[in-house]
């Protein structure tokens, strides 16, 4: 394509250089191409003109359903059916089933489409877009529908439950909300339920729906007290261990192991005084009672003698519903009755898990170290193979694995070096072990584990012999071994090739990156592209030269070669790199593109026209009133923003100048819109109309659109538009007598109430601003997409949709609707699920999905982290007819 013309809809809001009002067009060509170069040879060219744009799911890109959510542990639980494994974290939780041998099956949760209708208990909204009523993902993310975790907290839990919050995510949970939490400590799976439990249960069902039951039931944490002499310091601990009775109404709870001090930065706490609650509690699956007391004392601090438990760890029931329960430093397995009387014991050293045979009724019990207040030191990591109730005698032992050197755990999250699983529906059975990412070396002697990728092992012999690796399926896909643990997938499209890369950021905490993930859409095969520096964003134009900007900092790369191509006014630096830590990626630029901004924070974005001009969204993490110095922009200058009344200026996420440049490097437009606060996104078309993405919230009407967190984009005209706000953070405050006289347009914490004053048109309702309430955090953020022919592609994130917009912010289609993994028919089966469903339309299925790209009118790519997939969309129309050139002839001047 040399040259994109003009696109738009049709009618009377026609976007220019359409007629408005009329079906009957006529468009003047320049003879240019889309550099601004005139074409001589005009004889091999073809004009299209299509009509009606649709959308088709073509495949699915960089999954692996193996791929870790978080570096927190998965739960495992073996089934007649498969092996159910949850993993979750910083907000994504999933529930997929594999079968025996840890081949993908399906997902369970989050809920496909065609059974979503059936989970009982969830929140649904009707949106006022469309009057179409969806389900709504509750969490302050938004991205999760279950309830049962600490990642579960949103604006209303966190004011009633404030101080439960605060125990379990430290100091700063209160800022945070839980972003780091997740939605599971335990899992058990029996008659087609799951029990999936942390601060409170969610009730599953293995049919992929809740069973016929609500999904939230009642509290199944306990408030714990910290210290022996104080009642009065309480942490908040959660069972590691979870079982179902054979009819699957009792559920037993222990394992409540917790930390008495730490800080937010995981789901418990970073810990090196660990307590545990001596007590096995139960509570009725149907009912929703209040849980109970099944032996012990909740409270270790009314400890007697003779009481049974020390340290409680684990817990299981058999066939005939006895009660195992293992004891860590009492070295000991309790049986007990349904009733609470003491059947049995087996003495075992350091027991940590039990396990019961599905099929013989025989007992396991592992053995690894559990963090405790008693610090039992010595303990040996093993499997042991006893008989079943009536003989209850050492039959086997296999050791688990070495404990000496690595990481010492006893300042990690869950106090338990591994998580494991019996898995009795093969023959002989097969253990699934995992850990917490961060301990992942312990298991790496068996061959490379990364992240607590689950390894599932055999007994033969003595040993217990590998049979599966998931992260070798992982490196496989060629997907890296654990998601970005803020779900960023930064998607980037060189027009040149059509190839889609992928940015996932592991420096500035993992704001920038130094690797793309470069896939090709038409095969699905990845490369890994080794960039020259720690880059904070970047983008492609049409002659395949590759931007990359540190805080203030352009530099121009041929991405064939990855050679500088210098700026005609650029400037030299050294060091160039967005990153403070010892791994960053440095480089020296010859000729840099510098720009005002600072601030270790995201950018805004940035985007190349096809005529090459360059538009960047720069951060000034400062006020006017401290900005003196030239540290973090050109050196010998200083920048600061015209101030006028109403302006937003400075501040940490506060203010965002939006700068263009000639493809030589020449300033066009200095701080083109003033006003804006953070940014995610920005983009320029051929006539020099600014797009932006603001997290501030759409006004309708005096009214804010419903969901607070959205973000609206705008089209900007620069040097005319600008926003006003009554913010109290702005260095001359606007007067109420100049306010303009008319209602507000956008809201935000960082934005306050603002006017937006001549913008082309506004769309609400998109992306999702981390910071809108004044607290959470910005780094969970969105990216909208623009094309060569000025269409926008704005994320529908709480709709589970994609909004293509014209040039005059007429709505052409919505891509997409609700659903899972499995969920969505694709045109190529290859890099996908091996039975996707059906879902109607565009197939095009989502559930979490922030980030976007487009390769002109060909493909639109999603990245939908809360699937684990980037989705290529593959762009077509209607209608579409061809004339050749050469068979038109020459107008008469």
């Amino acid at each position: 394509m040399v040259r994109h013309l003009a696109c738009g809809v049709l009618g009377k809001n026609a976007p220019p250089p359409f007629r408005k009002g009329s079906l009957k067009q006529s468009i003047v060509w320049d003879g240019k191409d889309d550099l601004g170069k005139y074409i001589d040879d005009r004889s091999p060219l073809t004009v299209r003109v299509s009509l009606g744009l649709r959308a088709r799911f073509e495949r699915s890109l960089f999954w692996s359903p193996r791929r870790r959510q978080s570096r927190m542990p998965q739960l495992v639980c073996a089934a007649r059916e498969g092996v159910y494994v949850y993993d979750g974290g910083v907000g994504m939780d999933h529930v997929r089933l594999f079968d025996h041998d840890g081949k993908y099956v399906r997902t369970v949760y989050p809920f496909p489409s065609d059974k979503i209708r059936d989970a009982k208990g969830l929140a649904w909204h009707t949106f006022p877009q469309d009057g179409k009523t969806l389900p709504v993902k509750t969490n302050f993310l938004q991205c999760t529908m279950l309830t049962s975790g600490t990642n579960a907290w949103n604006i209303q839990t966190y004011q009633r439950d404030k101080k439960v919050f605060r125990s379990v995510v430290g100091a700063g949970g209160n800022a945070h909300y839980g972003m780091e939490g997740a939605a599971g400590s335990a899992m058990a799976v029996r008659n087609g339920r799951i029990a999936l439990v942390h601060v409170q249960l969610n009730r599953l069902g293995t049919d992929r729906t809740t069973a016929g039951l609500l999904l939230q039931g009642p509290r199944t944490a306990i408030s714990a007290p910290t210290r022996r002499d104080r009642e009065t310091a309480r942490a908040l601990a959660s069972p590691r261990s979870a079982a179902l009775g054979p009819d699957g109404k009792w559920l037993y709870l222990t394992g409540y192991i917790y930390g008495r001090r730490g800080h937010a930065s995981q789901d418990i706490q970073y810990t090196r005084d660990w307590r545990c609650v001596p007590a096995v509690m139960r509570l009725n699956m149907e009912t929703g009672d209040r849980m109970e007391v099944f032996q012990g004392r909740p409270n270790p601090n009314e400890r007697k003698k003779n009481d049974p438990f020390k340290v409680p760890t684990s817990v299981a029931v058999d066939a005939e519903g006895r009660v195992y329960v293992t004891d860590q430093v009492a070295d000991r397995v309790f049986i007990y009755s349904r009733a609470g009387e003491l059947l049995k014991t087996i003495k075992v050293d350091s027991p940590a898990k039990v396990c019961i045979h599905p099929k013989t009724g025989e007992v396991y019990v592992f053995s690894w170290k559990v963090m405790n207040e008693f610090e039992k030191t010595g303990v040996k990591s093993a499997l042991r193979c006893f008989g079943t109730f009536d003989e209850l005698k050492e039959k086997a032992a296999w050791p688990l694995g070495r404990d000496s050197g690595g990481w010492n755990f006893r300042y990690r999250t869950t106090g338990m070096r591994y998580f494991a699983e019996l898995d009795g529906w093969t023959d002989p059975p097969t253990v699934w072990l995992t850990t917490e990412g961060i301990l992942s070396n312990v298991l790496s002697r068996r061959g490379g584990l990364n992240y607590g990728n689950l390894i599932l092992l055999r007994p033969a012999g003595g040993t217990l012999r590998t049979v599966r690796q998931f992260a070798h399926d992982v490196q496989r896909a060629g997907v890296p071994p654990v998601m970005h643990r803020t779900q960023r997938q930064r998607l980037y499209v060189n027009p040149a090739n059509g190839k889609v890369y992928v940015a996932e950021g592991d420096k500035a905490v993992g704001k920038s990156f130094d690797r793309l993930y470069e896939i090709d859409p038409e095969t699905g095969r990845v490369r890994v592209v080794q960039l020259p520096f720690h880059a904070e964003d970047m983008c492609f134009d049409l002659e395949s030269l590759a931007y990359l900007r540190s805080i203030n900092v352009v530099a121009r790369y041929n991405a064939k070669t990855w050679r500088e191509v210098p700026w005609d006014y650029g400037e030299e630096r050294d060091k160039v790199a967005y990153g403070w830590s010892s791994g960053t990626r440095r480089a020296h630029v010859m000729a840099g593109l510098l720009m005002p901004s600072d601030g270790n924070w995201h950018h805004g974005g940035m985007f190349v026209s096809a005529s090459r001009k360059l538009v960047v969204g720069c951060l000034l993490g400062f006020s006017t009133q401290v900005r003196t110095s030239a540290k973090f922009v050109h050196r010998g200058k200083k920048y600061a923003p015209r101030v006028y009344p109403g302006r937003l200026l400075g501040g940490r996420g506060g203010a965002t100048c939006v700068h263009v440049w000639d493809r030589h490097g020449r300033a066009v437009y200095e701080d083109a819109v003033p006003g804006l606060a953070d940014l995610y996104g920005v983009a320029i078309d051929r006539n020099d109309g600014i797009y932006v993405m603001t997290a501030a919230t759409r006004i309708f009407a005096g009214k804010r659109y419903y969901n607070d967190m959205t973000g609206t984009l705008m089209k900007m005209r620069p040097r005319r538009s600008r926003i006003l706000t009554t913010s109290k953070r702005i260095p001359v405050p606007l007067s109420e007598a100049n306010y303009p006289d008319r209602r507000r347009d956008v809201v935000s914490a960082m934005q306050g109430s603002a006017w937006v004053q001549e913008p082309e048109w506004m769309y609400g309702g998109v992306g999702f601003g981390g910071k809108n309430r004044g607290v959470g955090c910005a780094c969970w953020n969105f990216r909208f997409a623009h094309d060569y022919f000025a269409r926008s592609f704005a994320p529908e994130m709480d709709r589970y949709r994609v909004a293509a917009l014209d040039t005059a912010g007429n709505l052409i289609l919505r891509i997409g609707k609700y659903g899972n993994a499995d969920d969505g028919k694709p045109l190529v089966a290859k890099g996908g699920p091996a039975n996707p469903r059906l879902v109607g339309g565009d197939e095009v299925a989502l559930f979490h999905a922030p980030y976007l790209a487009t390769h002109t009118d060909r493909r639109l790519f999603i990245a939908d982290p809360g699937n684990g997939r980037v989705l290529a969309v593959k762009l077509d129309y209607h209608a579409t007819e061809r004339v050749a050139l050469k068979n038109v002839p020459e107008a008469k001047k």
